[in-house]
């Protein structure tokens, strides 16, 4: 690779509570409880205690939740409009 190729690893990776929150729009402690309940993909590398994550698995993540939280609401209505 030449001194101006870029790293699309090195684009997508966040080392730490703080570049992850700092990502999210979070605080540090928010990803940490999170990810010690196993609530959030994020991982440790060779059993170390930083934590790492992909921007584009976050991001892929929320939509997710987000998508799931519209499916529910979208179901809690029509039950209710059946009633």
């Amino acid at each position: 690779m030449g001194a101006t190729a870029k790293n699309p690893l090195s684009d997508d990776w966040l080392e730490g509570a703080d570049a992850i929150a700092k990502f999210l729009g979070w605080k540090p402690r928010k990803v940490r409880h999170l990810a010690s309940q196993g609530a959030m993909p994020v991982f440790r590398l060779g059993g170390g205690q930083i934590l790492n994550a992909r921007k584009s698995t976050l991001a892929r993540w929320i939509t997710d939740l987000d998508a799931n939280a519209l499916q529910a609401a979208l179901n809690c209505a029509e039950a209710a409009k059946a009633r």
